[in-house]
């Protein structure tokens, strides 16, 4: 029976790093410090069919590379301890694509998993983030 999973590979060799089960239509979150301006980001995500869709980015300060203007659809709010909530994306993304931080690490985290992608991987790496349905291989 096929199983819903996050597959993560080495952008630049095409390396299968790992795939990890998900439930069908979980969320999943990668977190890390803004190397810019120096606080946590962490962007939300939702696995429908083979996509990944954004649902929430949280953060806490401005910087280059942080979404400065809010989209189509797209709301701010404010969490409890004052980050910045922006909801509302509606576009499917085929991957996702990060460097793995050399000064600040990078943390996946679904269900009751949380894998920090910089000690698992090693740091400068270049992973994308695909979801799928598979029959064998897991890890």
């Amino acid at each position: 029976m096929p199983t819903t999973c996050i597959t993560l590979k080495d952008t630049l060799t095409g390396e299968l790093l790992a795939r990890y089960p998900i439930e069908k239509g979980a969320s999943f979150s990668v977190e890390f410090v803004h190397s810019v301006n120096n606080t946590p980001l962490k962007d939300i995500y939702k696995i429908n069919g083979d996509k990944i869709y954004v649902t929430d980015t949280i953060y806490y300060g401005f910087g280059a590379g942080v979404q400065t203007d809010i989209g189509k659809g797209q709301t701010l709010s404010y969490t409890n301890d004052g980050a910045m909530k922006i909801s509302g994306y509606s576009e499917p993304m085929p991957e996702i694509n990060y460097i793995v931080g050399t000064v600040f690490e990078h943390v996946l985290e679904f269900g009751n998993k949380t894998i920090n992608l910089s000690e698992t991987f090693g740091v400068n790496r270049n992973i994308s983030f695909t979801a799928g349905r598979w029959y064998s291989g897991l890890v």
